[in-house]
């Protein structure tokens, strides 16, 4: 799919018609995306979007006649090429288990004002894994607790400042939030996070926060970035 000669073609599968309803309106305000089917069942879903071929499909967990992961898996089947969004009020080591073995491609949790979803939508069509910092979390202690011979990883060669933004990150705030936290300007952020990205060898925040929590929980010493808080501090 190219990205630049056409719109992402988004259906939604919601049982709470009212946070059907905001992403929906989120969708349809975002130039580079067009929702193209929006259902409460997982039935309707599976008998309307074969025949849509939607390029991303969000799914809550909760629907009117089966689970949003079931759904997930049947949706999978049929429309092999599509990616998934998990939508979920919660991000319970079981429910991140079976979604990703279900075959979604990014978990998100539901925030008030939905601000995840664009950003999850754009990141999983272009080839991305969007998870909200908590699902992360949860996947990597799930990763430890099956594999806990696992190879340690060496900690990347970050600074104290990079590890604090990497410490926001894994709290889901967003540049302006983290220039603020830290007394810091908002270009002064992206300068880090690009550093951040090149010594992590990724490519975007959700990338970045796996893998660092990756390399923090097969590593001896616990993190920088993982203490509780993070005192306002001034200079880059």
């Amino acid at each position: 799919m190219n990205l630049f000669r056409m719109p992402i073609h988004v259906a939604i599968v919601d049982g709470d018609e009212a946070i059907l309803s905001e992403v929906q309106r989120l969708i349809g305000r975002t130039d580079r995306l067009r929702c193209v089917s929006a259902s409460t069942s997982g039935m309707e879903a599976l008998e309307r979007l074969p025949r849509l071929r939607p390029h991303v499909v969000i799914v809550g967990l909760g629907l009117s006649d089966m689970q949003g992961i079931e759904c997930s898996a049947l949706l999978k089947q049929e429309l092999q090429d599509a990616q998934i969004l998990i939508h979920a009020s919660h991000g319970k080591e079981e429910s991140v288990s079976r979604a990703f073995k279900a075959g979604a491609g990014g978990y998100i949790l539901q925030r008030l004002n939905h601000r995840e979803i664009v950003p999850a939508v754009l990141e999983l069509a272009s080839g991305g894994a969007p998870m909200s910092p908590e699902v992360a979390r949860t996947l990597v202690q799930s990763l430890w607790k099956t594999n806990p011979r696992h190879e340690r990883n060496e900690r990347p060669l970050l600074t104290p400042r990079e590890e604090d933004i990497l410490g926001y990150l894994t709290r889901g705030l967003v540049n302006k939030e983290i220039g603020d936290r830290l007394s810091i300007s908002y270009d002064t952020v992206r300068h880090h996070l690009k550093s951040i990205y090149i010594k992590l060898s990724v490519r975007t925040r959700t990338e970045a926060v796996v893998k660092y929590l990756s390399s923090a929980a097969f590593s001896e010493a616990r993190p920088h970035s993982l203490r509780p808080d993070i005192p306002k501090a001034t200079g880059s």
